[in-house]
């Protein structure tokens, strides 16, 4: 297979495997309260053969300042410090990526980071990460 065939068929790959996690992201209503409740965490995305295994979410041990007051973000917090259009737009920012990335993505570990800043009207980035050190192997 030549290299062009490769890209493309990384890319349908890659399509079907966002498809996977943005049906996990909308429908999991836990992960949409623990995203509205911080404003920064790390969604990591473990594949194999192009299935999503598992999904984790983490928030930094730093505190956080909102409003001029320090919050623990490991702590429950019932005030959403971010709303839903901020996380559907997290969700289609994931998706474009693994949806236009023609890199072998089929068994490896996707970190996608997101960092808001209250103060600047809940503006927020987003980082992307992976990790293809992790290899399945039979055990």
């Amino acid at each position: 297979m030549d290299n062009k065939t490769n890209i493309k068929s990384y890319q349908k790959e890659n399509i079907a495997l966002a498809h996977q996690i943005k049906l996990e992201l909308t429908n999991d209503l836990e992960y949409k309260r623990k995203f509205t409740q911080t404003l920064e965490g790390t969604f990591s995305f473990h594949t194999r053969n192009y299935s999503l295994q598992r999904m984790n979410y983490e928030v930094p041990d730093k505190e956080i300042m909102v409003d001029g007051q320090g919050i623990d973000p490991k702590e429950q917090n019932d005030k959403a410090l971010l709303d839903e259009s901020q996380y559907k737009l997290f969700i289609t920012l994931v998706i474009q990526n693994l949806r236009y990335n023609h890199e072998f993505l089929g068994n490896t570990t996707l970190y996608y980071t997101y960092k808001a800043d209250n103060e600047l009207g809940k503006v927020f980035t987003v980082h992307f990460n992976r990790d293809m050190t992790r290899h399945f192997g039979n055990r």
